[in-house]
């Protein structure tokens, strides 16, 4: 087991979603909109997946690629909202199965895909002419070699293609070493790759790529987690519905220490996005 899969796996996942949901009030057919709660295991959640979605110049039918997916709640709203093929790929097994099942219960299983797989060096025939578009959300946190990782997304899109990455990053004036851990994408310091935003303009240049866009997301993100935080006092918990079910019993500390960063301005969320020649 790699030491992502050691961190994001969560033993009786699809279970924990279901009590949350049971307990939230969610009876009947499921939809997408009723999972996102927990479908957005990022920062700013739904409206920071539209964010991206909304900039990568998506038509219905396009074959779009997920990476690191998750339990996959952008694949779902990309498919439903943009009438997407998406493919859905991640590292964490349990992630994956859970992703499986509940595209099958909102009736989306025709257009989603998942697997578990390394987004740099998917099959070429999955590939096939290349995706209209990529995106990666809270992802290269975990990935060293960023040059590395985007030449391989960009070689897995087509000519014109977008790829959005929206990650958080180190800002001028944070650095790891300022970070406590366990946050909620990795346990230990040894293990973290966050990366200023300057890492990921060398990235994109040595995958071949055009910059299109670099938009820091941190005021509407801390406008979210501090409502989110007040939610919470106010209810005395977490609402049982919620991404802490994919962190387990450490989500509480992960949350703080990720506060405690954006609160001294070490860590920003940003998007990127960058087009193949």
């Amino acid at each position: 087991m790699n030491a992502v899969d050691e961190h994001y796996r969560q033993d009786a996942l699809l279970s924990r979603i279901e009590a949350g949901l049971a307990a939230a009030g969610v009876t009947g057919p499921l939809s997408v909109e009723a999972l996102a709660p927990v479908d957005e295991f990022h920062t700013g959640g739904r409206p920071a997946t539209e964010h991206v979605l909304d900039h990568l110049d998506l038509h219905a039918n396009d074959r779009v690629l997920d990476v690191g997916c998750g339990i996959g709640g952008a694949a779902r709203l990309c498919a439903e909202r943009h009438g997407c093929e998406v493919v859905g790929v991640d590292l964490t097994e349990s992630f994956v199965a859970t992703a499986q099942a509940l595209t099958e219960r909102v009736g989306l299983a025709d257009r989603v895909q998942f697997l578990t797989a390394d987004a740099t060096a998917l099959d070429p025939g999955l590939i096939g002419d290349g995706f209209a578009a990529a995106y990666q959300l809270h992802v290269g946190m975990n990935i060293a070699d960023k040059a590395a990782h985007l030449t391989g997304l960009a070689n897995a899109v087509r000519p014109g293609g977008r790829i959005g990455i929206y990650d958080l990053m180190l800002t001028d004036t944070g650095s790891l070493d300022d970070l406590d851990h366990p946050l909620p994408w990795v346990s230990e310091a040894a293990e973290n790759m966050i990366a200023p935003v300057g890492a990921y303009h060398d990235a994109v240049a040595a995958a071949g790529l055009d910059l299109h866009l670099v938009d820091d997301r941190s005021e509407p993100v801390m406008a979210a987690m501090l409502a989110a935080q007040a939610a919470s006092a106010d209810s005395g918990g977490p609402p049982p519905l919620g991404v802490h079910l994919l962190m387990g019993d450490t989500a509480g500390l992960k949350f703080a220490n990720m506060m405690a960063a954006f609160r001294a301005g070490r860590i920003a969320p940003v998007l990127i996005v960058a087009m193949r020649r």
